[in-house]
This record gives C-alpha cells, sequence and structure tokens, in this order.
C-alpha cells in the first residue's frame, strides 16, 4: 500500500511540474509576442527579459509569474545564475527556489554579466504579474489596468481563466 501510495505521489508531482513547464512556456513566449506586436521600445539588442517566480502570499497552491524587458544598460541587482534564450531575446531568472522551474524549458546560453548599472533602473515598466493557479488557470493579473485586449488575446492563446477571475480583477 504504501508503494502505491509512493509511486502515485511522485506521479502526481512529476504532472505537476510538467504541466508548470508548459505554463511558463506560455506564458513567456506570450508576453514577448504581445508585446512585440505593440512595437514600442523593445530592441533585440539591447533589451533584456527578465522571468521569476514566486509563492503568491494571497491565494493558496498559486504562483506568481512575473515578466518583463529592461534595459542590458540599466540592470543591477538583479540575481540570476543562468542566462536562456526566448524569442531572439537574453532571458535572466530571478534566482531563488522557484528558479529550477525554468530549467529545461529554453535554450541555455553562455553566461553573461548584466548586473553593471550603478542603480536599477527599468525605462519600460509594462510587466505581466500573474498568478495561476494547480490547473494552470489564471487567478489575477496584477498591473492589469483594464487591458480587455490583453485578456482577448490570452485567450487565443489558450489560457483559462479561474471561475473567480472577474471578482478577483475587480471587473464587475
Amino acid at each position: 500500500m504504501k508503494i502505491k501510495l509512493s509511486i502515485l505521489l511522485i506521479l502526481t508531482s512529476v504532472l505537476s511540474f510538467s504541466q508548470d513547464k508548459k505554463t511558463i512556456k506560455k506564458f513567456v513566449e506570450s508576453f514577448v509576442e504581445y508585446r512585440m506586436k505593440e512595437g514600442k521600445f523593445i530592441k533585440r539588442t539591447t533589451d533584456l527579459l527578465a522571468v521569476g517566480m514566486l509563492p503568491d502570499e494571497t491565494i493558496m497552491n498559486c504562483k506568481l509569474l512575473t515578466i518583463h524587458f529592461t534595459s542590458i544598460d540599466l540592470l543591477s541587482g538583479f540575481p540570476y545564475k543562468n542566462v536562456f534564450k526566448v524569442k531572439d531575446f537574453k532571458t535572466i531568472v530571478y534566482e531563488n527556489e522557484f528558479a529550477h522551474n525554468f530549467n529545461g524549458i529554453f535554450k541555455k546560453m553562455p553566461y553573461e554579466i548584466f548586473n553593471l548599472a550603478k542603480y536599477d533602473y527599468n525605462y519600460n515598466p509594462r510587466m505581466w504579474n500573474f498568478v495561476f493557479n494547480n490547473k494552470s488557470e489564471i487567478e489575477i493579473i496584477y498591473g492589469f489596468q483594464g487591458d480587455f485586449e490583453l485578456v482577448e488575446f490570452l485567450k487565443t492563446k489558450g489560457f483559462k481563466f479561474s471561475k473567480d477571475f472577474k471578482k478577483d480583477m475587480g471587473l464587475d
């Protein structure tokens, strides 16, 4: 009985971990696509994609995924160990206990030092901050600011929204 339970727990964690990787990849690639569609300020040679994951403190068993562009010349104090390539952009992952979730998703590149600015400054503060649950449904988008075009874009990309999404976003 203990062996069956152990196998079930391992299988569940592997499936959950695999789902997280698919979700992360989908969010990050969709962010790049959406921002490139806007076509403002983003340059593959001077901009860097910064991503990270944290536990969400507002909703139990959910994770917060943050994604934004920053200039290579303006980065300071961002903790990272690896550089990846996402849709031709150099990408760094915030180094914490969730950083391993990004391993194996994107092509790894040689390490580079980007924290060269004296002070951290982000000239392009539009970022996506998603809280998603263990079913990969979007619970909350922080910084949403009523961008209904974004919601429609996410729906066309196959993202699912939790039943409480509108309530959490204050759209009623």
